[in-house]
């Protein structure tokens, strides 16, 4: 795919929303449908992709027929052998027209790591994959292009409302069609589902597990021995408490999620995101869009910290991971696969990418005036604000993913 680069830093999410303009680029809208093929010895890795597109009001499309129709290659796409199922969810104020920048970026940086790593011995990579790549309305206007002006920074409420939404509806839909077609055919048994999600889509993801746990009990006890799910939190946009369980005097959004014992959770956390640790405790405070918190007395939500910008509290570690002792895996230059380490049983990991994004700031202030910063990462003049919340397109971050999922599980 041919790019035309300028001088600014496509950058999805929260970061974005804090001054950081968008790449121009002329790129495809969602909704494509492609399929591609790598042949190589020993092993033959099959890829098939399929872009959805949810609309405001949780469709998978604009109407009911759209997503009949994108139900109709759901079950065209899922049928053995098909190793794993891979969803992407996107951040804040992304536009159809940046979006398939940052999967193809995302799909080819995976794609290329996993050709780079094919026959390493720690390594249980796939071999068919279907990637799905959705998009979920983030921008108060989907022909935006170009910078992020006030008006969409102000979206800010309404947008983190609107991806629980998604999540409870259209992308609860979608991972209920993957679940009935994979219990379905005793030859998907072995199926992993794989969810990675990046701010506001940590959102998208969390919610429908949430969702589904509840609405279809059925197939949610039917997978718990069955397909696995593996779940990466990018720089997650939603308060560090989300994941605990409810008890009798609190309630969390996103709760459920400890009762899947075929779960495992990936999130990842910096203090160099400036939007997460210095911006979003205050938000949360004054637009507690998450329903059950939305109930919580006055002032109380004031100062809790993003997960992506604290790691999750005590009481989440020990929801997933009983008395394990906390750890967090740290993330700098040069970060292999093998680096994570978890302890057997281990359910939530926690990779801390401060040292990352250290390496990378003073790379950033050293680089030559008019130089362009890499993929994700800030330029000088939004470094501040953008701190390096997209800082996710690098070869240690793959790393980490393929890892997580592909390595040595602990369990």
């Amino acid at each position: 795919m041919h790019v035309k680069m300028n001088r600014r830093s496509l950058l999805s999410g929260i970061g974005a929303g804090l001054g950081v303009a968008a790449l121009d680029a002329p790129l495809a809208h969602a909704g494509v449908v492609r399929e591609t093929s790598h042949h190589r010895t020993p092993r033959t890795d099959v890829i098939t992709n399929l872009a959805i597109a949810f609309s405001p009001s949780g469709f998978m499309g604009e109407t009911p027929g759209d997503q009949e129709y994108f139900e109709q290659l759901l079950k065209a796409a899922i049928v053995p052998p098909l190793s794993e199922v891979v969803i992407y969810a996107h951040g804040w104020l992304t536009d159809a027209n940046n979006l398939m920048l940052i999967y193809d970026t995302l799909v080819q940086g995976y794609g290329a790591m996993m050709r780079e790593l094919s026959g390493a011995p720690s390594l249980a990579l796939p071999t068919s994959t279907l990637v799905i790549t959705t998009h979920w309305p983030s921008r108060r206007g989907e022909n935006l292009e170009g910078p992020v002006g006030l008006l969409d920074v102000l979206t800010f409420p309404t947008m983190e409302a609107r991806a629980n939404f998604v999540g409870i509806t259209g992308m609860a839909r979608l991972i209920g069609d993957i679940w009935e077609r994979l219990l379905a055919d005793p030859d998907l048994a072995s199926t992993s589902l794989r969810l990675v999600g990046h701010s506001f889509g940590c959102r998208v993801l969390c919610s429908a597990l949430h969702t589904l746990a509840q609405k279809v009990p059925h197939a949610f006890t039917a997978l718990q021995t069955r397909n696995r799910i593996d779940m990466i939190l990018l720089q997650p946009a939603f308060p560090a408490d989300a994941l605990e369980p409810n008890d009798l005097a609190h309630a969390h959004p996103f709760a459920q999620l400890v009762n899947y014992q075929n779960l495992r959770i990936l999130t990842t956390m910096s203090q160099w995101d400036s939007p997460l640790v210095r911006f979003y405790p205050a938000a949360e405070g004054q637009q507690p869009n998450d329903a059950v918190y939305a109930l919580a007395p006055a002032g109380t939500r004031t100062r809790v910290p993003a997960l992506g910008g604290a790691g999750p509290t005590d009481a989440t570690w020990r929801a997933f991971n009983g008395d394990l002792p906390r750890t967090a895996i740290p993330v700098g230059p040069g970060f292999r696969h093998g680096d994570v380490i978890a302890h057997p049983g281990q359910r939530l990991l926690v990779a801390d990418l401060t040292p990352l994004h250290a390496a990378h700031h003073k790379e950033d202030m050293d680089r030559p005036a008019g130089q362009l910063p890499p993929f994700g990462r800030p330029d000088k003049q939004s470094m501040s604000l953008s701190g390096y919340h997209t800082d996710i397109f690098c070869r240690e971050l793959y790393h980490l993913g393929l890892g997580f999922a592909h390595g040595d599980r602990g369990i």
